[in-house]
């Protein structure tokens, strides 16, 4: 398997975990689980900064990791970030459903389609990989919020495509759909 489909199928997989806590054990544990996970990886990052050896966690961030990363792990964080945000600052679980499917599920799924059509303001994405990501979305909202959830995956596929530089889509994403979310 590809890195780069292992680090998404991980996204996906990851993003279906924290949505089943959340819808079975509830709101509180999933934020403390991200919380936790984010504790740690802040000790990791340091560990690593230090150059000390995590044999274990070395072979994740070799295998899964992106090379291009200012930080090793940086990539992971900020999703965890991007998922405890959602869970933080939205209160309706339907909405919150609908942004972590947008996040895990579109993102993953689009990352992983080999587009060769480039946005001509991105050449880091592409246009297949947009729809893609807007029909998983699309799907997602609508089952959790209808026609809202179809108007908030659409505005939020033209986020995910834009180049903005220093920001990973994994905060660009949820920042966007908690915001669209709260103003509609």
């Amino acid at each position: 398997m590809k890195d780069r489909t292992l680090r998404k199928t991980t996204h996906i997989l990851i993003g279906l975990f924290i949505f089943l806590v959340l819808n079975t054990l509830g709101k509180w544990i999933a934020e403390l689980g991200l919380f936790l996970i984010l504790l740690i990886g802040i000790f990791i990052q340091d560990q690593k900064i230090k150059g000390k050896k995590l044999f274990i966690i070395d072979t994740a961030l070799e295998k899964m990791g992106d090379k291009n990363e200012f930080l090793p792990g940086m990539g992971a964080m900020q999703y965890f970030v991007g998922l405890l945000f959602i869970i933080s600052f939205l209160n309706d679980l339907y909405h919150i459903n609908a942004s972590i499917i947008m996040l895990s599920f579109g993102d993953g799924i689009a990352s992983m389609v080999n587009g060769k059509i480039k946005w001509p303001y991105n050449k880091h994405k592409t246009l297949e990989g947009s729809i893609c990501f807007l029909i998983v979305s699309a799907m997602g909202g609508y089952l959790y919020a209808r026609i809202l959830g179809v108007i908030i995956a659409l505005i939020v596929t033209v986020v995910e495509s834009l180049p903005l530089k220093g920001i990973s889509d994994n905060l660009t994403v949820p920042i966007s759909a908690v915001i669209l979310f709260k103003l509609i």
